[in-house]
């Protein structure tokens, strides 16, 4: 009986698991056929809002913005909670290169 359960559990968990991929890979197909026919309405898609590798527009209210070439998503840091995001990461990258070489010293 504590097999069965067990593999239950298992069996269960794997479905959970694909269960997310699937749904994005649903919604990511969903989204590109109705981002064909407004890709040129879409300004992350135009190059002036790019300033060295990241978009800053200040009139997009998204947070997360596709690419501009290549898939994934960007952060859009004109967003408040953009500037937020970036500045943890610039703190998170400090802080770790702060104690990398202060070891290195002592």
């Amino acid at each position: 009986m504590t097999k069965r359960v067990l593999a239950l559990v298992a069996l269960l968990m794997v479905l959970l698991s694909l269960s997310a991929p699937i749904s994005s890979a649903v919604q990511h197909v969903a989204t590109a056929e109705a981002a064909e026919t407004t890709v040129a309405a879409d300004p992350a898609k135009d190059p002036s809002f790019w300033r060295f590798g990241f978009y800053y527009n200040p009139d997009d209210p998204r947070l997360n913005v596709p690419k501009l070439s290549g898939l994934g998503l960007s952060i859009n840091l004109a967003h408040p909670l953009g500037k937020v995001v970036m500045a943890g990461v610039l703190l998170a990258l400090g802080v770790t290169l702060f104690f990398k070489y202060k070891n290195k010293r002592a």
